[in-house]
Order: structure tokens, then C-alpha cells, then sequence
């Protein structure tokens, strides 16, 4: 008697590029009409693990023999994260967590673009605080409540506002569409943050690069190792958890630079020229 291999399963989305496997894990629990945590178990995966992290270890062909996936999915992120053990064996100075909970930033100009929402990988890296593409900052969490974005969750599913939420692109929690959040461009941030933060902001956009391809190329200099990446964030050259710039600081600059401003006294605006001396008053 043989043990037969069971069934993968059916109707699964596609994993797009560079997609987060904590996202297509969110939509695939979606797509079977189940919540994120049952849909793990079946992966014999828990909520407290770092999906991100642990989805594309060595255990990840035993996942895409379940689900039914090419040996070749994922390979952009299972690249990045294999990159990211040398530099960060725990993944905690690089990923952006709260928590053992996966965390994400997004743009919402890319969001407002996508046919199918959906997180990418750079959004999990801390230092990724901007969108090149865009020229904006990335949103740390809802624009309406505030509400950070874990994943994986199921929309429609999980999640308090299970009727109001129908995709990634909506807050768990209110339901509000990010699409919609308001964009706070790279313009504005070089009026608000120093030299020195807008090079941190720049570094962080050179990082998912850097890990793909397993080298830090420095401007003006050479390539280096990949491990240069632990001397830089040392150093203070790549955002982390809790510092760095970020679009709820710029907002909060911005907003108190207002307040300054609005605070400043009005001074009288004293109107029309002096008349010229007459020429017998001229010494």
C-alpha cells in the first residue's frame, strides 16, 4: 500500500512580483473562504511566527507542494530574505514589526494603481520610508485611525469590520481604503527634515536593491560586501525602529511649523511714501 500525496488546493491567486508571502498568504486565505490562522495551520505555520521570515525557509517546497505552486514562486523574496539572514539572522533590526506581528508601510499612489491589492516585500523593510517611483513617503499605517497594517488577515473574514473590508487595500480595522490616504510628497520632506535625514531616507531606498543583488554599491566609492549593510545601520545611515524619518513625523513638522507660524504677531503694514524734502530744507 503507497501513501498517496494529497490534493493541492484550487483557486489560489497568482503570487505576483516581489509580493510579500504574508500577503498572498492573507489573499489565498481569502480565496477559500477561511481566516489567516486556519489557513496557516493547514501550512502548519502560526500567527506568532514572522510569515515573511519563516514562509520562504527551507521548509517553503512543502508549502508550494500544498498550495499547488511553481518551485519558482516567491524567488524574488525568497532571495531577499536569504540575503537579509546574513546581515540579520533574527530580522530584527531590518524588518519592520510591532511585536512579533509583520508590519507594513504602503504608498498610496502605488496602492491607487494595483488591479489587485497587494503588499510588497520593500514595504516590510524598515528603512524603506519612501516610494522613489512616486516621489512620496510611505504611510505607516491607517491614514483615518491610525491602526498599524499586520498581516496575514483575511478581508471580509478577519479582523473587526469583517462586512467593511474587501481587500488589502482596506484598513482591518475601519475599513477606510488607502487608496484614498493623502500623499506627503519628498517635496515637503525636504523642506521639513535635515540633510542628514533626507541621506537616511535615501540609503533606505537603496536597500531592497542591495539584498537582491547581495552587494552595497557606496556612490563615488566601490561595491561592497553585503554585510557593509550592518556597519552602515551601526552607524545611523539606515532608518530602524524608531528612528529615522517617517511620514507621521513629516506631518507632525509640518503641522507644528504651522502652528508657529500662525503664532507669530501681525505687524501693521504702514502704507505710502514719504514725500521728498523741498529744496530750501536741502543743506
Amino acid at each position: 500500500m503507497t501513501s498517496q500525496t494529497p490534493e493541492p488546493l484550487r483557486g489560489l491567486p497568482v503570487v505576483l512580483p516581489f509580493e510579500a508571502p504574508a500577503s498572498w498568504i492573507s489573499r489565498a486565505a481569502q480565496s477559500q473562504g477561511v481566516g489567516a490562522a486556519i489557513f496557516l495551520r493547514f501550512l502548519r505555520m502560526s500567527l506568532d511566527l514572522d510569515v515573511d521570515f519563516h514562509f520562504l525557509s527551507r521548509r517553503f517546497q512543502g508549502f508550494a507542494t500544498a498550495c499547488g505552486l511553481d518551485s519558482k514562486a516567491f524567488a524574488e523574496a525568497r532571495k531577499v530574505m536569504s540575503t537579509l539572514r546574513k546581515v540579520d539572522a533574527k530580522g530584527q533590526g531590518f524588518l519592520f514589526r510591532s511585536g512579533r506581528s509583520a508590519r507594513y508601510r504602503f504608498c498610496p499612489r502605488c496602492m491607487a494603481g494595483q488591479r489587485t491589492p497587494h503588499f510588497t516585500l520593500q514595504s516590510r523593510l524598515e528603512a524603506w520610508r519612501c516610494c522613489p517611483g512616486h516621489g512620496c513617503m510611505m504611510e505607516d499605517g491607517c491614514w483615518r485611525c491610525g491602526a498599524a497594517i499586520e498581516l496575514p488577515f483575511s478581508p471580509g473574514i478577519d479582523g473587526s469590520r469583517q462586512s467593511h473590508c474587501h481587500s488589502l487595500a482596506q484598513c482591518q480595522c475601519c475599513g477606510a481604503n488607502h487608496r484614498n490616504a493623502p500623499v506627503a510628497s519628498l517635496e515637503e520632506a525636504s523642506a521639513r527634515f535635515s540633510d542628514f535625514e533626507l541621506l537616511v531616507l535615501s540609503n533606505g531606498s537603496s536597500v531592497p536593491a542591495a539584498l537582491f543583488q547581495g552587494r552595497v554599491v557606496v556612490a563615488g566609492d566601490r561595491a561592497y560586501s553585503i554585510l557593509h549593510l550592518q556597519q552602515l545601520w551601526k552607524r545611523g545611515m539606515l532608518a530602524r525602529p524608531g528612528y529615522g524619518p517617517t511620514a507621521t513625523r513629516l506631518r507632525a513638522r509640518s503641522d507644528a511649523a504651522a502652528t508657529a507660524k500662525n503664532a507669530l504677531p501681525r505687524l501693521a503694514r504702514v502704507e505710502g511714501t514719504a514725500s521728498p524734502a523741498p529744496a530750501d530744507d536741502c543743506c
